[in-house]
Order: structure tokens, then C-alpha cells, then sequence
């Protein structure tokens, strides 16, 4: 689930990193959400409730934006010979 409000005045605290490249573990209001942030992409972010669902997102943006994708999603392998 995606963390819809991330409204002024919320108190986020960073916790770890994650095995994850791009995504960070933070306690939002004494809940735990994921971070993914690609700062080379003018500062991307988004929070959510799911790991894997952070980490798909970053591959998601990577590929919106011309790169591999490097956590979940794999190169999609071409079938021309």
C-alpha cells in the first residue's frame, strides 16, 4: 500500500537500509514504511507498506526513464535471433 498522505508536519525517522538498492526502511508516525528514492531522478520518492512493492516501484521509475532495472523486475530478454 502506498502512503497517500505525506502531508507537513508528519515526523519520519530514518531506521535502516534494505537489501533493496533505492530503498530505505523509515517509522512515519510510529509505523514502519519503505522509502524508495532515486535522487539522480530530480529527487523521486514514494513511501509504502510493502518491500517488494517499493523495490518494484524504483524498477518501474528506472525503466520510465531509459535504465536497467536492478531489484525485482529482470531485463526482458529479446527474442530476435
Amino acid at each position: 500500500m502506498k502512503l497517500k498522505h505525506r502531508g507537513k508536519g508528519k515526523i519520519i525517522k530514518w531506521v535502516s537500509i534494505t537489501k533493496y538498492k533505492y530503498v530505505g526502511k523509515v517509522e512515519i508516525e510510529g509505523e514502519i514504511w519503505y522509502k524508495a528514492r532515486i535522487s539522480r531522478l530530480n529527487e523521486w520518492y514514494n513511501y509504502y507498506s510493502d518491500i517488494k512493492e517499493a523495490a518494484k516501484a524504483v524498477d518501474i521509475k528506472l525503466i520510465e526513464n531509459g535504465f536497467e532495472p536492478i531489484n525485482i523486475l529482470k531485463k526482458q530478454k529479446s527474442s530476435l535471433l
